[in-house]
């Protein structure tokens, strides 16, 4: 809780991991937020 990571999004590989919990029932919450003066899809 609490981190934050700033990175070139052109970058990066985008991917998530199952989740594996080791007791019942498991959740991740992500958060993206993109900032760019063009459209989302549009390229860089």
């Amino acid at each position: 809780p609490g981190a934050a990571l700033l990175l070139d999004d052109a970058r990066v590989i985008h991917e998530t991991t199952p989740l594996q919990p080791d007791v019942g029932a498991g959740h991740r919450d992500t958060l993206v937020l993109t900032f760019r003066a063009d459209g989302f899809l549009d390229p860089p």
